[in-house]
């Protein structure tokens, strides 16, 4: 199988119709139907039905033909990071970093872009709302971001990263905190603390308002955007909060990180990038995610 069978297929796929298919590849009908057949002997399945002149795509057939776009997508894309860097093509560029990219993705794409792009120029901008971010993408003063999801903006494109479940985190002091994992049931006379209150995601919303717990009873008198300031607050007694579980490496000796049964939240996070954005640094960081995050980036999930 090659390359050109794919593209082949899926032009045909897009067709439905073996004459108009060979014109746009310019290419003979009966060379274009041989091709087509050999490539459903290959595989062993039929990708199309062929009634009374017509064709259709079977299940296996629409099934690959998604799976070919995408792979066909994520190859060229490695083919403009490939031909950028045998043009010597570099730049700079800045990443927009959130306390999960922090914790969880910096670690590993920095060092991974320093070994194979040493011609790369890159400044992490740390922010600590989605809200800052998008704003910072928008406005260019970003290249690429770490978001949260749900991100859906018609100028920006997102690929996932990763999946978060939250945690408890309760002061280390508190006597529930001897326990592995605790319920919202077991925390409902302890405040729940979140700075600022519009950060609450809707499942912990939807998880808090189940067990009678008001997510905005207890009003902060601060506004720090600094986790950690707010994980000292919550060591020195104050409440309880859920976090995504990035927060097990950054947690002070003064506060409990504990599992959430007895079904946790989840969180997804998502790298954002401007769709008109076509430098070729984007395209190595892009490649370096791919790389660290096999399976997980090679689709995008919103408004690719």
């Amino acid at each position: 199988m090659e390359l050109r069978h794919l593209r082949y297929f899926i032009v045909v796929a897009e067709e439905l119709n073996i004459s108009r298919a060979a014109v746009r590849l310019g290419t003979s009908q009966p060379s274009l139907g041989q091709q087509i057949r050999n490539l459903e002997s290959e595989l062993g399945v039929p990708l199309f039905t062929r009634q009374h002149g017509r064709m259709a795509l079977t299940m296996a057939g629409q099934f690959f033909l998604k799976q070919m776009r995408a792979l066909l997508q994520s190859l060229e894309s490695d083919l403009q990071v490939v031909r950028s860097i045998g043009r010597g093509l570099s730049g700079g560029i800045v990443i927009g970093s959130s306390p999960s990219g922090d914790v969880k993705v910096l670690p590993r794409l920095l060092p991974a872009l320093r070994a194979d792009f040493p011609e790369l120029e890159f400044v992490v901008c740390s922010r600590s709302s989605r809200d800052e971010l998008t704003d910072a993408l928008l406005n260019r003063e970003v290249d690429i971001a770490f978001l949260r999801a749900p991100v859906d903006h018609p100028q920006l494109a997102t690929t996932y990263i990763l999946t978060e479940e939250f945690r408890v985190v309760l002061p280390a002091s508190d006597p529930r905190a001897s326990h592995s994992c605790l319920t919202l049931k077991d925390l409902r006379d302890l405040p729940f603390v979140a700075n600022p209150p519009s950060s609450i995601c809707p499942e912990v919303m939807q998880a808090l308002a189940a067990e009678g717990i008001d997510p905005i009873a207890h009003r902060l008198n601060w506004d720090t955007k600094n986790v950690m300031v707010d994980l000292n607050v919550i060591g020195s007694g104050l409440g309880f909060t859920l976090l995504p579980e990035y927060v097990e490496q950054i947690a002070p000796p003064s506060v409990a990180v504990r599992a959430w049964a007895p079904k946790p939240a989840k969180i997804d996070l998502l790298v954002g990038y401007r769709k008109d954005n076509h430098t070729p640094a984007l395209g190595f960081v892009l490649a370096g995610l791919r790389q660290l995050f096999p399976g997980k980036c090679a689709a995008a999930r919103s408004n690719t």
